[in-house]
């Protein structure tokens, strides 16, 4: 199975970054999350890979951000703190899906879409995927956290906790519009296999 991860880490990203460029995304709709781990899991599924879709929100930030929010967060924020997450509130006129969805896979959170938050003029340093363990759940508590190179650090929370009311995101288009996309990805993993 790790080799056919390693190929899903590599095919799925490029899939979507052919189709809905980052510098594209950033400016006109959220939802390459959404897009990606519809691709994953359609492509794991050809494959007799059991594994789910798991909605959570996510902040990443560089080496000054995880020294500022071990020291409290004291205020007003240092101007080289940088971060960059999903906001778990919806808002009005708010467009994309108000939370970041990723794949849970045997105990592992994995994001095809990570790469999407990397900032490395700011020093947040993402890899365009990543897969790390799932920590047990509790209300407020990381599912998944790690260390990134160049100091900063990536933060999962399982986005079911927050109080607001969450759309499902099977109803949007992002969802309902991508199962296709992953027959270029799963001929090509194929091909490599």
């Amino acid at each position: 199975m790790e080799e056919l991860l390693n190929l899903l880490r590599e095919e799925v990203p490029r899939e979507i970054e052919s189709r809905v460029p980052a510098a594209h995304a950033r400016l006109t709709e959220r939802g390459r999350c959404v897009q990606a781990t519809r691709v994953g899991i359609e492509t794991l599924a050809y494959f007799g890979i059991q594994a789910e879709p798991l909605v959570t929100t996510m902040m990443t930030g560089n080496e000054d951000w995880v020294r500022w929010m071990l020291d409290g967060q004291p205020q007003p924020m240092p101007d080289e703190v940088w971060s960059v997450g999903i906001d778990p509130e919806p808002r009005p006129g708010r467009r994309g899906y108000p939370a970041h969805l990723v794949i849970e896979i045997d105990g592992m959170l994995l994001d095809l879409d990570a790469g999407f938050y990397a900032r490395p003029s700011k020093g947040i340093l993402l890899p365009p995927t990543i897969l790390i363990p799932l920590h047990e759940r509790g209300h407020g508590r990381p599912i998944a956290a790690e260390d990134l190179e160049g100091g900063g650090a990536v933060v999962y929370h399982d986005r079911s906790h927050w109080p607001s009311p969450l759309p499902s995101y099977r109803s949007i288009g992002a969802w309902k519009d991508t199962a296709k996309w992953a027959g270029p990805v799963i001929r090509r993993m194929r091909e490599a296999a």
